[in-house]
């Protein structure tokens, strides 16, 4: 088992390993995809590691992935935003914080 913070690092690796802009963006959407099973599926500590590493300041930097059409850059945006508002909407004190 790895320890907190292993997998966030490791995803990070992942996606900066690649030299090709159209590689790092496949591997972003596959840890995506990881990321809505993490979800569907309860592992809420998956899915935490797996956004902190989509959310690392050197992958959002990515300046090569610009060139990809921009529906893939919004729906990769769009997707891990709606991943952390749903995951933080699991822990306490949710209603609170959103009014609900």
């Amino acid at each position: 088992m790895l320890q907190s913070g292993q997998v966030s690092y490791w995803v990070a690796t992942e996606i900066l390993s690649r030299a090709d802009p159209r590689e790092q963006a496949r591997v972003i959407s596959k840890f995506i995809k990881i990321a809505r099973l993490c979800y569907q599926l309860y592992n809420y500590n998956s899915l935490s590691e797996i956004l902190t590493g989509l959310n690392n300041s050197a992958v959002i930097r990515l300046k090569g992935t610009s060139s990809l059409p921009q529906t893939h850059r919004l729906h990769r945006t769009r997707t891990t935003h709606s991943l952390t508002l749903h995951f933080a909407c699991q822990l306490p004190g949710c209603a609170y914080r959103t009014g609900a």
